[in-house]
């Protein structure tokens, strides 16, 4: 199954949506998105002060390189440099 992650764009359009009370479901619809990814993008990424989105960019790109691809790659290269 393909599947992209939410662009900062998108995580823009959550809040002024959400702002103006639009409901999650109404939210997925205009981004053509499930609602299951919209409720998981509130419920990690809103704090105190509510969901902000250029944070919840930040701290979701920051999740990706930690737990993505490029951490894996510099893991096996180390891994092969102790070998």
């Amino acid at each position: 199954m393909n599947y992209t992650h939410l662009t900062r764009e998108e995580r823009y359009q959550i809040h002024a949506l959400k702002k103006a009370g639009r409901p999650q479901s109404e939210i997925a619809t205009v981004l053509e998105r499930s609602a299951a990814t919209i409720s998981r993008e509130l419920s990690k990424n809103t704090g105190g002060r509510g969901y902000r989105p250029n944070q919840a960019h930040r701290l979701a790109t920051d999740r990706q390189a930690k737990h993505g691809h490029i951490y894996g790659l510099l893991f096996f290269v180390e891994a092969i440099a102790l070998l």
